[in-house]
């Protein structure tokens, strides 16, 4: 029995497919991050982000976990914090659905060097305890 159990082991795979149903943007030349749980998020027009051209961004995101999720974008330079935003995707947010990448948002000057930024869906908890479904990196030029 032992060496079925072995044999059995041996011979097992373990396979992810994820389906993305109608609604969501085409993957083609975007940057798109799942997760096994299905929830995803994808930069809108995603290519020549900069500081001193086309300055904001979008997100579209999928997930099934919460009716308030959160998109959270942070940019560092060599490892430094320049930028944090927190936006609500949801109905009723007040304050929208842009990220503005410009000189009045970012936390110091940064010598003209490209932003490496990371956008996170997040849904928080009973507790406020915040959890990431999904994430995606990009980069904002100078």
């Amino acid at each position: 029995m032992k060496a079925v159990s072995t044999a059995a082991s041996a011979s097992r795979h373990t396979v992810l497919a994820v389906a993305f149903v109608s609604g969501r943007p085409s993957a083609a030349g975007s940057a798109l991050a799942a997760n096994g749980g299905g929830a995803w998020i994808t930069l809108n027009r995603p290519t020549q982000l900069s500081v001193s051209g086309t300055n904001s961004a979008t997100f579209s995101i999928g997930q099934k976990r919460t009716s308030e999720p959160w998109v959270r974008v942070k940019c560092t330079v060599n490892g430094v914090l320049a930028y944090s935003q927190l936006l609500g995707y949801f109905p009723g947010y007040a304050y929208g659905q842009v990220f503005t990448f410009d000189s009045n948002y970012l936390q110091w000057n940064y010598d003209n060097l490209p932003l490496q930024c990371t956008a996170r869906l997040e849904w928080r908890d009973s507790k406020g305890t915040e959890h990431v479904l999904a994430s995606t990196n990009f980069v904002v030029n100078p």
